[in-house]
């Protein structure tokens, strides 16, 4: 069994889940609070913008219980249970329906 521990982060933040994708890496905090950093060429840190993001970004996103991160896209599940998806999607993998690049966390449907 895991067990979350606190990761200090610089700038006054503490994480207790990271996951780390190819060329990017997410985590959240003890509030549920997600944040991403590394290369955001495909808007895989959650921005908005295509910069590279060299400190943990805040994801405009709700409280959230987990995260995942693949190659250059990530989802998360909120405590509300509603997943969201961004970054890379050029085979669909965020799951809106297109294949369009999603800079921003996108609503995809719920956990059950």
């Amino acid at each position: 069994m895991s067990r979350s521990v606190p990761v200090p982060a610089g700038r006054g933040l503490s994480f207790v889940q990271v996951a780390a994708g190819y060329r990017h890496t997410c985590a959240t905090d003890a509030l549920g609070q997600a944040y991403c950093w590394g290369n955001n060429s495909v808007g895989q840190a959650s921005d908005g913008t295509l910069a590279t993001q060299l400190q943990p970004t805040r994801v405009s996103i709700g409280a959230v219980a987990t995260i995942a991160v693949g190659f250059d896209h990530s989802c998360a599940v909120g405590v509300d249970s509603a997943l969201s998806c961004w970054g890379f999607n050029g085979s669909g993998q965020d799951g809106d329906g297109t294949t369009d690049n999603l800079p921003t966390p996108t609503y995809v449907g719920q956990h059950l």
